[in-house]
């Protein structure tokens, strides 16, 4: 998915509690994990849960985000 939105000119950020950086193409830097996903959330045009994490709260998440693209159905 990361991908897709980086070919497509998205400016990408993410947010995992286990993964402190990630590198979405070779072409690209490795992106830092943002340390606080509400302000995040609250920060991008799209947020986008792609996993079911017990690391978050669901009900937080939902309120920050400006929209929210939830690929796990627990939203």
């Amino acid at each position: 998915v990361g991908q897709l939105l980086l070919a497509e000119g998205a400016e990408l950020s993410f947010h995992d509690a286990r993964v402190q950086s990630w590198r979405p193409t070779r072409d690209e830097g490795a992106l830092e994990s943002a340390t606080d996903l509400v302000a995040a959330a609250a920060a991008a045009d799209l947020t986008i849960l792609l996993q079911p994490s017990s690391a978050y709260d669901f009900e937080s998440l939902e309120s920050s985000a400006k929209l929210l693209l939830d690929l796990t159905g627990i939203v």
